[in-house]
C-alpha cells in the first residue's frame, strides 16, 4: 500500500519519518492557501491508496477528497466539513487524534494503515514496581508514542510517573493545545490510559488501580464532549 503525506509545508514531516518504516511513502508539499479561502482549490499529488492531509485549508483538504482515495484528516475543520467531505467520497475519516485512529471502518487501506498507526498498544515487562521493558506495537504517526516511552523504561511505577508521560506525550505532540478537533491534552489521556491497560495484573497496585479509575472518568468526559469522526 502507497502512503502520500499531503502538507502545505508545516506539518506532516514526523509522520513521513514513522510512515516510511511501514509504508512506500511520499511527502506531497503543496502552495498554501489562506485558511478562509473558500474558493474551488486544485492540487496536485502523486497517486496513492491512501493520502494523510496535514493541510491547514479547508479548499485544499476538499480537493484532495475529491480524488477519490481514503483519506484521514489529520488537520480537521469539524463535522460539518467532515459532513461535505463524506458526501463527495465516504472514505474519509477524521479522527479525534491521530493516536485516536482504530482499524474499525469499512475500507481496507485505512485499517491497513490504522493497524500500523494510532491508537498505542504496549507490551509491559514490570519488576518489583519498575518498568523494565515497554515496547511499542502502534504508536501515533507523528512518533511521539515512540519517544516519550523510551524514557519511561527502568522508572519506578507510579501514578507522578504516568502524569509525568502524559505530559512528555504532550511536549512531542504536534496538536494544538485545546484543539477544537485535536488536541494535545487528549493525546496524553490517550497514551496514560493505554499503558494502564497495558501493565500486567500483578503489577497494579491500588494507587495505580485507583489512578485508573481517574483517568478512565477523565478520558470518557473528554471523549463525551468531543464530535466523533472516525
Amino acid at each position: 500500500m502507497k502512503v502520500s503525506i499531503v502538507s502545505d509545508g508545516v506539518l506532516g514531516d514526523r509522520a513521513f519519518e514513522q510512515c516510511l518504516t511501514r509504508f512506500p511513502t511520499d511527502f506531497a508539499q503543496v502552495e498554501p492557501l489562506a485558511a478562509t479561502a473558500m474558493d474551488d482549490a486544485t492540487i496536485e499529488v502523486p497517486e496513492a491508496d491512501l493520502y494523510l492531509s496535514y493541510l491547514r485549508s479547508p479548499a485544499l483538504a476538499l480537493a484532495l477528497v475529491e480524488k477519490g482515495r481514503p483519506v484521514i484528516l489529520a488537520v480537521s475543520f469539524g463535522p460539518g466539513f467532515v459532513r461535505q467531505a463524506r458526501a463527495i467520497n465516504p472514505d474519509v475519516v477524521a479522527p479525534e487524534t491521530m493516536c485516536s485512529l482504530e482499524p474499525t471502518t469499512w475500507n481496507g487501506s485505512l485499517n491497513a494503515f490504522a493497524r500500523a498507526f494510532g491508537r498505542p498498544r504496549f507490551a509491559a515487562t514490570v519488576r518489583n514496581g519498575k518498568l523494565v521493558r515497554l515496547e511499542v506495537l502502534r504508536g501515533a504517526p507523528c512518533g511521539s508514542t515512540v519517544a516519550a516511552s523510551a524514557e519511561l523504561v527502568g522508572r519506578q511505577l507510579s501514578p507522578a510517573t504516568l502524569r509525568h508521560f502524559g505530559l512528555r506525550i504532550e511536549h512531542h505532540c504536534r496538536a494544538p493545545r485545546l484543539g477544537r478537533t485535536c488536541d494535545r491534552e487528549t493525546a496524553g489521556l490517550v497514551h496514560v490510559r493505554e499503558l494502564l491497560r497495558a501493565l500486567p495484573a500483578d503489577a497494579v497496585s491500588d494507587e495505580l488501580a485507583a489512578f485508573r479509575v481517574e483517568i478512565d472518568r477523565l478520558y470518557d468526559e473528554r471523549a463525551g464532549d468531543a464530535p466523533v469522526f472516525g
